[in-house]
């Protein structure tokens, strides 16, 4: 993959992640709040621009859609299955992502609330 692909995948998951879809656990309904609905629109869009067909996002937000293959050989198809929503134990709201290029395994401290730390110590992958 070259440098400007892993480029633009870098950006389109911080656009991803900047995109309130925060649950709620005592909704009846499906989606449990309306704003999951807004990262499947972006999602839907992104589809239509690369040329995905039969897109549909349904009333419970799923998105559907087929990618065309690319190859000549008959190949198995491929299905990719996310869910959107995050915890609701969580705001989603102005979430700002931190990018750490070069980490150096030094504890992260959060620039809005110094208390919140991540430590490799606590978190071990943190040390891969």
């Amino acid at each position: 993959m070259n440098e400007q692909t892993m480029l633009d995948l870098r950006n389109r998951f911080l656009r991803y992640v900047q995109v309130d879809t925060q649950s709620e656990e005592a909704s009846p309904t499906a989606p449990s709040t309306a704003i999951q609905l807004d990262l499947q629109h972006v999602l839907q869009q992104e589809l239509a621009e690369m040329g995905a067909q039969e897109i549909l996002l349904t009333d419970y937000g799923c998105l559907f859609a087929t990618i065309p293959s690319t190859v000549e050989q008959d190949v198995p198809t491929v299905a990719l299955l996310a869910h959107v929503d995050t915890t609701a134990a969580f705001s989603g709201f102005g979430v700002k992502p931190l990018l750490h290029e070069k980490y150096d395994g030094a504890p992260i401290v959060l620039p809005d609330d110094p208390s919140q730390v991540l430590s490799p110590t606590e978190w071990p992958y943190l040390q891969s």
